[in-house]
């Protein structure tokens, strides 16, 4: 069987337009987008403060809603530096995807096919392994041909 340069080179393209795939929609949930999202109000490490005396207090009252108001906000900003990083990230990925492709299809995909030329076929491996094994076993030299 001789080797399919053409298919070959198909196979490696296609296995590399996955991967910029699965790497596009891998970086969301690698940074958790969806649950930074949801709890994007939810106080810094729930640190949250709770009335602890009787009665009412305007002084305490005003305390409370300062420290459990700053939680949030101070959740809030790291929450949305995570979520500015991500799409930060999204945006610069998929920005430089032409040159990195071009870098692919430039560079390493010759390669890629040299070596593949280079390799031998399953088959050539097949009858060297088969005529090994002939010469190790057979008592005549005649025999293993």
């Amino acid at each position: 069987m001789t080797k399919d340069i053409k298919l070959y080179a198909k196979r490696i393209m296609q296995d590399y337009f996955e991967a910029i795939y699965t790497l596009i929609f891998f970086f969301p949930y690698f940074f958790s987008l969806g649950p930074l999202i949801k709890t994007l109000f939810y106080p810094w490490k729930h640190i949250v403060t709770k009335k602890e005396i009787r009665g009412f207090s305007f002084t305490e009252y005003f305390n409370r809603l300062l420290l459990n108001v700053m939680s949030s906000l101070i959740g809030a900003s790291m929450r949305l530096s995570l979520i500015s990083f991500c799409l930060i990230f999204e945006v610069l990925y998929v920005l430089s995807l032409p040159i990195i492709t071009l870098l692919f299809t430039c560079i390493i995909l010759p390669i890629f096919v040299v070596l593949y030329l280079l390799n031998p076929t399953e088959e050539e491996l097949k009858e060297k392994e088969k005529n090994v094994f002939l010469a190790s076993h057979c008592l005549k030299h005649e025999n293993s041909l």
